[in-house]
This record gives structure tokens, sequence and C-alpha cells, in this order.
């Protein structure tokens, strides 16, 4: 802010002169009086000799003694000290007393109308996105006053507002507002084909307001307002005109949707008193509409109040918007993303078949669950081969234990099939267990995943010791396990774990290489929790059909033949007909063969650099990471779109890849939806006590979580909620960035989305980039079809999450439902490799052929490459013990040697059989190749 003192008076040419100014700052944040207010010079030479003789909302009262003479003057008001970088703590400077005491006294006895007056020339700020836009000045309490003496029976007024201005304050009204008025009309102007949006902002300034609801009448063309057509913008072809535009293209994001998996909601929204709610509403005009105005109301109510109707005007001129206007975020078009059903159709994504097997053989009982699962892949990864390799030792089972013992489990006959789809088997199944009818829901997908829905209900009053889930599975397959607070390893013969809510977890993997199981214990009330750092924020719900008070558990015990996972609940007393719900989700892996030949043709470059100097140093797939030149925007990477096409552009005829950061967890404070999405409540982002960075601090106020802050590009996020119409947002973005950008698919830094959305992501991108790469094949071709270099590369990162403040989970189980869409793992950050002793051997070789034997050895050059590293705390000798006849391979025909890299290993060679000295912390790339 700027208080320039005026030249030309004898006091001004007296150095020490006292002056009064008035600054009408009308601030947002709660408490100015608590926060100093800093005045310096021209120079930037602070003032000593300051009095605050009134500091509140409305504004501030100064007189100051200008010892540089007139001028300009700054009066910095939000000072503050930020520490720590990318999770920063900002702290408001609060007042100081710098004055002289013998001035203080002295211009305090002289009435404010006596001073000499500077003037209030201006505010300014860092830049113009750290400005307080016009929604951000609030009203004074006497403006406010007068707009609530004009509406003297309202409970509520109205206030339309145009997109660009989103509401920003929740407990005030703008000073625009009450300037212009409530009630008023609302006029718009929009392209045809355009999704046009605009706000309703609703204050609920008497009293608190209940079922919050808006309803659109149509918008018809008025009498003589319509259009000349324009000749760049014919009408299409056989089509004619529409005269009006249907309520049913009007709809309001505030009070109902489409959630994440497709399904359709209403919102029970209501507003305290004296709070703001905007409610955001979308129009899709028709590309088909005649050009011209067109008029209708919108009518706002609430329970117990009086409807108020709002007139709607929206002048629809000759041009036809491009992808109803996305092209442009900051005009928010790009809302009716929210309510998206992208993706969520059944097909299935490569390397999965349409018409194939499921990746599994499954034999259900006539209980519903499984009696035997059996995998048919190689312990190499690379193909399938037989025998089948067992799950169970014994069938699994869910028992009910009352008094006497045991219930026997009487099957009722069901008239229906399983259902088979294209990409999934579904069974439904009910029984009589004593006192207990068991009603069983079941789905196994193409990819492995089994989801069953068990509810349970009570014929009469039930006294019950206990239900349980047993899993016995195959003892030689139990030789790892993770989860239930173990970080990894060798499985344990026995484990006893309870119910907390301290942590993360929710069940276990327990399984070998080429066969395993995954099984998480919930109820009908599960939500995914928060992860990376963030998990006490919103952590697990515990379920009360497995958790049952904490009675619940789960034990672990090796049998004879069998390693036996008992999932109990205990013992508890059940009402006439209350129902409880033990749901299962369970994951079969492995989930998909490797492939070699695509994993080792692809070296990876993880920075912006020119990509001369990327191609130089050998690679080919460029991961652009977010704070960077052409995505600098984490987690939104919209807005600065020519930049990202030109580079990916370039790559692309250099016969390179290149991915994106994009991710949801976070989400920066530059997105042009974000008060948007803030008006949704909790929707999208998490509730939380604010604070960060000061940005996020001076803008949006509270109730927000802070999350990253890349200080280099002044970026600040906040973390979102978890499952929301986000992930339907985040679709269609990927859809467009494909479409319009060229991306070849996406690096994953920790994710907040489970399997659904997964799925999506890889539905859109395959198709998008399969058409790109070949335009003839069209939407309608199964993306199975596809050519390996068409489809989409998705990698994951994440840091170690077996730690207090995620709950003690691990990285690899929380994210085992997407493995089956991902190509690649970057699991690194906090991870302590060097804890643990170990030695590996990586054999690389070539794809299965169709008869599932080893591809021949090549007559010249390399045929394998052998990764030797150790982690122990001494030197160690390796012996490789070759499996020749799996690998198509002569001994006496091969030759292993080490060859020259700079830094890493001189050249060596060794004879089959004789020990490899490994030096600890370091290996060996021992090649194979002919005579």
């Amino acid at each position: 802010m700027i208080a320039p003192v005026p030249p030309g008076t004898e006091a001004n040419r007296e150095r020490g002169s006292t002056f009064r100014v008035h600054i009408p700052w009308r601030r947002r944040d709660k408490h100015p009086e608590a926060i100093d207010v800093v005045v310096t010079d021209a120079k930037g030479n602070r003032i000593p000799n300051v009095l605050r003789r009134e500091i509140n909302r409305e504004f501030g009262d100064l007189i100051f003694e200008p010892v540089s003479g007139p001028g300009t003057y700054y009066f910095y008001h939000l000072p503050h000290v930020t520490q720590g970088t990318y999770y920063p703590k900002v702290d408001y400077t609060p007042p100081s007393d710098t004055a002289d005491p013998t001035w203080k006294l002295a211009a305090s006895e002289v009435k404010w109308g006596d001073l000499p007056e500077a003037k209030a020339v201006r505010f300014e700020s860092v830049s113009a996105f750290d400005a307080f836009t016009p929604m951000e000045l609030i009203a004074t309490q006497a403006e406010t006053e007068d707009l609530l003496n004009l509406h003297p029976a309202a409970s509520y007024l109205v206030f339309p507002e145009d997109r660009h201005l989103s509401v920003r304050m929740w407990d005030d009204i703008p000073y625009r507002w009450a300037q212009r008025g409530a009630n008023t009309p609302f006029t718009g102007h929009a392209k045809r084909g355009e999704y046009f949006t605009f706000q309703l902002g609703v204050w609920a300034c008497r009293g608190p307001l209940e079922r919050v609801k808006v309803r659109f009448s149509n918008l018809k063309i008025a009498a003589g307002r319509t259009l000349r057509s324009d000749k760049a913008s014919p009408k299409p072809v056989g089509r004619t005109l529409q005269s009006d535009i249907p309520k049913s293209a009007i709809s309001c994001f505030n009070t109902g949707g489409i959630d994440y998996k497709g399904k359709s909601y209403t919102t029970d929204l209501s507003v305290p008193k004296g709070r703001v709610q905007p409610l955001w509403c979308g129009i899709d005009v028709p590309v088909d509409v005649k050009p011209g105005t067109y008029v209708g109301t919108a009518a706002i109510t609430a329970t117990g109040a009086k409807e108020t109707r709002i007139p709607i005007t929206l002048v629809v001129g000759n041009d036809v918007a491009k992808d109803h206007g996305d092209d442009r975020p900051e005009d928010m078009t790009r809302l009716r993303w929210l309510n998206s059903k992208l993706g969520l159709d059944k097909s299935v994504v490569m390397p999965f078949e349409a018409d194939g097997p499921l990746a599994c053989y499954t034999v259900p009982d006539k209980t519903g669950f499984f009696q035997q699962v059996g995998r048919p892949i190689h312990s190499r990864m690379d193909r399938f081969s037989l025998p089948n390799v067992w799950l169970f030792a014994d069938q699994m089972a869910l028992r009910v234990e009352g008094a006497s013992g045991v219930y026997e489990e009487r099957v009722v006959p069901l008239l229906a099939d399983p259902k088979k789809r294209l990409s999934s088997e579904a069974w439904d199944q009910e029984s009589r267990i004593g006192p207990i009818v068991k009603r069983l829901k079941s789905n196994l997908d193409f990819d492995g995943t089994l989801d069953y829905q068990i509810a349970l209900t009570a014929e009469k009053a039930a006294d019950l010791k206990d239900i349980r889930l047993e899993l016995p599975i195959n003892k030689e397959v139990a030789q790892y396990f993770m989860g239930l607070g173990r970080d990894g390893g060798r499985a344990p013969r026995t484990l006893d774990w309870k119910w907390d809510i301290r942590n993360a977890q929710e069940g276990a993997w327990v399984g070998s290489v080429n066969c395993g199981l995954m099984f998480a214990l919930r109820d009908e009330h599960y939500v995914r929790p928060l992860n990376t750092n963030f998990y006490h924020e919103k952590p697990l719900v515990m379920p009360t059909s497995w958790c049952n008070g904490g009675k619940g558990g789960i034990r672990i015990r090796t049998e004879k033949d069998a390693y036996r996972i008992t999932c109990y609940s205990g013992p508890r007393k059940m009402k006439k007909g209350e129902t409880l719900h033990f749901n299962v989700h369970m994951l079969l892996t492995p989930f998909k063969l490797i492939d070699p030949r695509r994993q080792f043709s692809e070296r990876y470059y993880h920075s912006f650099k020119p990509l001369d100097e990327i191609q130089k140093d050998g690679a080919n797939v460029v991961n652009v990471h977010h704070a960077t030149a052409i995505n600098p925007w984490i987690n939104y990477p919209f807005l600065v779109p020519d930049k990202l096409r030109a580079y990916i552009a370039d790559a692309h005829k250099r016969g390179m890849k290149v991915k994106i950061y994009d991710t949801i967890r976070e989400l920066t404070n530059r997105t042009p939806e974000l008060f948007m999405l803030k008006s949704l409540g909790h929707e999208v982002f998490s509730p939380g006590k604010g604070g960060g960075g000061s940005w996020l601090r001076e803008h949006l106020d509270d109730d927000y979580i802070p999350a990253w802050h890349a200080v280099e590009v002044g970026d600040a996020a906040i973390i979102n909620s978890g499952m929301s119409r986000w992930h339907n947002y985040y679709i269609e973005g990927l859809d467009w960035l494909a479409r319009n950008v060229g991306i070849d698919g996406l690096y994953l830094d920790d994710v907040a989305f489970d399997r659904t959305t997964m799925l999506r992501v890889r539905r859109v991108l395959e198709r998008r980039i399969a058409e790109r790469t070949n335009p003839a094949r069209g939407p309608s071709v199964p993306s199975s079809l596809g050519p390996s270099s068409a489809f989409p590369t998705i990698d994951l990162h994440s840091a170690n999450q077996h730690n207090e403040r995620d709950g003690w989970n691990n990285s690899a189980l929380l994210y085992m439902d997407l493995m089956p869409f991902l190509d690649r793992l970057w699991f690194g950050e906090y991870f302590d490799y060097n804890k643990d002793v170990l030695a590996t051997v990586y054999l690389r070789g070539g794809p299965a052929t169709p008869g599932n034997e080893p591809p021949p050895m090549p007559k010249n050059g390399p045929s394998g490459l052998i990764a030797i590293a150790s982690w122990a705390k001494e030197d160690i000798d390796v012996r490789l013990k070759i499996d020749w006849k799996a690998l198509g391979m002569d001994p006496k025909k091969v030759k292993l040697s080490a060859k020259p890299i700079v830094d890493f290993q001189p050249a060596a060679k060794f004879q089959f059989g004789e020990a490899i000295r490994v030096p600890t912390g370091k290996g060996w790339l021992l090649t194979l190749e002919p005579k």
C-alpha cells in the first residue's frame, strides 16, 4: 500500500512533520489488530515513529513521521516470517512499538483532524496472482446493515456472480455485492456449444438454511432477439437450430452430481447463519441453438424459507466453441468434467485380453467362497505354464459360532446363474447359518481383483461367540508376507494382530513369486484414508463388523498342511433384524506377465532438460516433473500447454516418449477452479487447521491441510480429501492432455485414488494414444489390438510409508490395487536397503515364444545380462547356478565376462561354477555371450 506525503505546505518543508493517513483496506483476515504495520520510505528505510490510532478489518488509521521528507511511503500491513521450505510455517509479525516516547505522546495529543493528511492512493502486491480480488474486499458493517434494511423480511439473499470472479469469502459479503444489491438479474454471454458457468451466491443473513436447492426453467429465446447467423458458423447439416435451451441442460454442482464410480447423487446442502454459500451452475449450450438472447429463471429454495427467483439472461453468439471451451481453463467450462463418466465402461486394458480367460483358475464352492484357486504362471514371470500353483490347502470359509459350537450352513438355492461378463464374473449366494441369514455378492475381474460383499442379518436375537473368515493357504505358497505391522519379508509362523485406528492396517498379502493373495477387511462404511504423511488427518474407519469394538483381529498359525489365517470378530450380541457387513476385498497375485524386452528397451531420464542433452545420454523416455518450465504447477498441467506441446512434439520426432508428473493427492493453488472446489465443502479438499505458506493463509483462511510448497516457482498446494468428483475431472484432464498435448503416459508420485480411477486412467490413455499413433484404428476398436509401442507407460513412485505418521503401512500393499495397470515402480525414497543382507541375481532373457519355450540363443551379440548386488556387511562370494535348459543355451558355447564400465567395474572373466567376489555395497553386471 502506498501513502504519498503531499509537498507544498510549510509543514511539509520541515523534516519530521507528523501526518495522518486513513487506509480503507477492507481486510478479509479476522484480526488485523494483532498484526504489525511496517512503514518504509521509497528506499526501503523503516520509519520508526508510527502510531496505530485505530486498526480494524474495515480500515486502518495511522499517524507517522515521514523523516525522508515529501514523497511516497509504503505501509506493509501483512508482514510475516516464513520458516521451512517445502512445508513452510508462517508467523505474522505482531505489533511492535518502535516510536520515540516523546513523539508518540505529542502525536497522540493532537486531534485527528488537525493533522496534515497523507492520501492512500493504491494497493500493490508481489504479483497479480497474490493480489486480493474484488471478491476479497469486505463490505463494511454500515454497508451490510443498509443492504439488510432493504430486505427486512428475507432470511437469505442471493447474489448472481460472474464465472471469472469466484466467491472467495465465506464469512463476509464483498463490497461489490453491497454496492450492487441482492436478488438482481444475471446476464451472461456464451458461444454455441460452450459449457457456460456462473454463480449464485447465497447469504444466510438471518438464520441457518437447510436443504438448499436450485431449480431452473427452460431458457427460451426472447421475441425479436435472434442474432444474424454467421456464415463462418453454419448450422449442422441436416439439423434444425433450436430456439430454446432445455432445463435439463442446466445443473448445479453444489446440490448433486455424478460420483467417481458413475452414480448420480444429491447433496443435502445446509448453510450456517451468517455464511456465504456459492452455488456454481452450468449451462450446456447446444451447438445447434439459434444465436440470440435467451431468458429464464433460477429458483432458490430452502426448508421453511421463501423462494427466491433470479432472472437469467444468456446471450448466445454466432461463434461455436471448440471442445465446449475447454482450451481456456480460466473460463471455468471444465467444471462439467466433475460429472464425467469417461472411462467407466467395462472394457479391458492391455496386456489383458477381452476374449481370453481370467488370469487364474477358480472354483467357487456352493457357499460362494473359493474352494480352490490355481495360478498357471511360471516362476520366471514371463510366461504361462502348467501345472497350476494352488493357493489354498483347503477351501476358505465363513464360520458363525454360537454357544454350542459352529452352526451348519444351509445353502438356499438361487434361480440366477453366475453372471458372466466380458471382463468379469459375478455370482450371488444365500444361506441360513443358525439364526443368521447370509447374503453374498461376488465379483471377480479380469485382473484377479475379487470383492465379496457379505451381509449377515439376524432373523432373531443372537448371542454369538464369533464370526470369522478362515483362509487356509498352501504352505508352499506362504513364503513371504507384508502388512499388519510387518514391513515385509519371510512369512511369520505365528502372528496375533488387533484393530487399532492409529494404524492404516486392514489386511495383508501372503504368497510367493507366482502365487499370492492380498485381503482387506471392510464394511459398508469404508472410505479410503489419506496417505503419505497425512494418515492421521483422515484415518481408517474401523469396520463395525470386523473390529467389533476392538474384539476382532487376525490370527495366523502354521499347521502341518496349511498356513491358516483366521480373521475373527469376537463375541457379540445381534438384535433381531440387525445386519452386519463383513466385506472382503481380495487380489490374486501376480496380475500379469513381465515383458523383459520392453522393460530393458526403455531408458529413463528423470529431469526436464533440452532433448539434445537427454538423447546424448541414451535416454528415450523423459519423466517431466512439476516445478519445471513446461509443467510448473503440481497436478495441474494445463496452464502452459503450448510449451509442453512443443517439447513433446520435438521428442516424438526423435522417437522419444514424454510422460508428465500429474496425480491426485494435493492440488496447486494456481488451479482456476480452486475456490469453486472449496465451495463443495470437504468433497474435494480435506478438512484441516489451515496454515502453510502466506498465500494459503491470506486467501483460504482455514479448514484445509497445507501440502507441498515448490519454493522455486511459488506453488503452494493443499491436500485432496480422497475419493471425489475431482477424479472425474482428472480423467477428463488426462484425455485432454493426450489429445491436445500428446503425453505418452504418467509419472505418479504417490496417489490418493483406488483401482476404479486407475483403470479409468489406463482406458483413456490407451485409447487416445492408440488413436494418435494409428488414426485409422478409431476409438471403437478394442485397445488390446493396438501395437505394444502405442500404449501408454504409467509409473508409480512411493516413499516408504511404514512409519508412525503413515500408520505403519506398506507402500506395495497400499498401491497393490493399482499394480495391474502400472508399467514400472520407483519404490526407493526413505527405504533402508542397507539393513537387509541381500544378494540379487537377475538374468535378462527374451519373451517366451508361443510354445512357451525360451527363445533360441542369437548367433551373434550378447544373449544375456546377469546383475549381482550385495548389501551384506562384508564382502561375499557368489556362485551362479544356471538352468541352461530353461535358457536354451549350451554352457560349452557361451562365456561369462564383465565389460569395463567407468567408475563401476573393471573388465573381468569368470568360469562357470567358480566363486565371484562381490564387495559390500557393490555389484557386477555380467554378460553371457557366444564364445
